[in-house]
Order: structure tokens, then sequence, then C-alpha cells
């Protein structure tokens, strides 16, 4: 189905029972999740075969995050009331679209390698 994460890894990530209706829901949401988590990090595009099987574990651990996210609330309820008490959901929860959070991305973005010089203040008498 997907390239990083397919029907039975959301339905394992999933802590209950998923209806039929909301599967066919999320395998769209797989695909426009993977296409969006490609843009935001180019190198998953390129030859996603070929990437460490650490690198695919984190990006099928993000799609399915991001796809989770709106199942659970499509329509982005930021306040729920039962009976006469309100709650009010995590931002993350309520927005009702798909997303990414910095949490997620960040193991997917190849790290900087760092060269250069030390910085250092000048002596004090140069001051």
């Amino acid at each position: 189905m997907g390239v990083f994460a397919s029907r039975t890894d959301l339905i394992a990530s999933y802590e209950g029972q998923l209806t039929e209706r909301q599967l066919v829901f999320a395998e769209t949401k797989i695909l426009e999740a993977e296409a969006m988590l490609m843009s935001l990090v180019p190198r998953l595009a390129s030859n996603p075969a070929a990437l460490p099987e650490l690198v695919r574990y984190n990006a099928r651990r993000a799609v399915c995050a991001a796809v989770l996210r709106v199942v659970r609330n499509p329509a982005g309820v930021a306040y729920q009331a039962v009976g006469g008490a309100t709650t009010r959901l995590h931002d993350n929860a309520a927005s009702g679209e798909l997303h990414f959070t910095a949490e997620e991305l960040k193991p997917l973005r190849a790290r900087k390698k760092r060269f250069g010089v030390l910085g250092v203040a000048p002596v004090r008498w140069a001051r």
C-alpha cells in the first residue's frame, strides 16, 4: 500500500478497534501523509528501499502517528462536553489536519556535520 506504512501498521498502532470505514479513510490519509513527509524530508523520496531500517521504522512511526491524530478527531474538535463537564483537547489532537511534530521529524532529518572554528571570545586587553 504505502511506501512506509500500511493498513496493518496503523491497526497495530491504534489502541482500540478501527471500523472498516475508518480504515478506508485512513488508507487515503496514509498516502497523503507519506507524500507530505517526503516533501518535508527529501532524502526519503529518492530511494526508500535503500534507506536504513531505522529510518524506515521512524518514517512508519511518524506516518502512523499523523494519520491516527486525524482518525481520532477528523473534525478537529477542540472542546468536548460530556454532561456538565467540558474538556479541552490537546492542540495537536484538535487540528483535524495531517501534520508532523518536530519530535517526529527530528530522527528523519539528516544530522549536519559541523566543521569549523570554535568560537572564542577576544582577549580582555583587546576589547
